[in-house]
């Protein structure tokens, strides 16, 4: 089981540092981007999405799934997709060992390994202006 925090915490942290350490000091415009993320037809329930340059000559731009809905800030151009995202899959005590700990979400990753990845993702698109309804269904993840 993977801790409450762990994978929406460290994709949004990473795609923040991307954002803010590939920008050089330039000011960037930026346009909203919205839509939905699912696999196999299911809402991701938590997790994150970047829009990485393929050209490394923009930052990137991203933002945090919510039950299956993402908004994200994104410089208009050519972009590779990550996502990361993650399901509720029950609850645990924070500290097992003591009676009065408190309990805490537990997370499971639903979403294909390659997605995670700038390198291994097959999701590209451009992105000229404004976009709602820029919806990515992806596959289950496979067993191993």
């Amino acid at each position: 089981m993977i801790h409450w925090c762990s994978l929406p915490c460290l994709a949004l942290f990473c795609a923040t540092v991307v954002s803010i350490g590939c920008g050089g000091g330039r000011t960037t415009f930026e346009v909203p981007v919205s839509g939905t993320i699912t696999v196999a037809g299911e809402p991701v329930t938590k997790g994150a999405i970047s829009f990485v340059s393929i050209d490394g000559e923009t930052p990137a731009g991203g933002g945090s799934i919510q039950d299956g809905a993402y908004t994200a800030q994104v410089p208009p151009g050519e972009k590779i997709v990550v996502i990361h995202g993650n399901k509720l899959v029950g609850q645990q005590k924070e500290f097992p060992d003591l009676e009065q700990s408190a309990m805490q979400n537990v997370y499971q990753k639903v979403t294909p390994s390659e997605y995670g990845f700038k390198h291994l993702s097959p999701l590209k698109v451009t992105i000229d202006e404004a976009q709602e309804g820029l919806d990515f269904d992806l596959p289950k993840a496979k067993n191993k």
